[in-house]
């Protein structure tokens, strides 16, 4: 990779493009609206690990994997 590096000479005035005051609150639903399958996906999986915790369940894989014993599993075999 090369070295990103700045022109100074390069830097010039753009024009201004304001923002109105109620384009403010429209850019949030817009926002939310363009990133949709993100916020679904967010949501669908925070409501099914809700619904799982909720249930008390103990045969999730979360709670199967965090039970292992992994420092037996990862420990050299003692020579016999």
């Amino acid at each position: 990779m090369g070295k990103t590096t700045v022109d100074p000479a390069s830097f010039h005035y753009i024009q201004q493009t304001p923002v109105r005051f109620f384009d403010i609150f429209r850019a949030i639903p817009q926002g939310l609206m363009g990133a949709g399958s993100i916020v679904f996906l967010i949501l669908f999986v925070g409501g099914a690990v809700e619904a799982i915790d909720q249930t008390n369940s103990n045969t999730t894989p979360g709670h199967v994997i965090l039970s292992l014993d992994w420092q037996k599993m990862f420990e050299k075999p003692s020579p016999s």
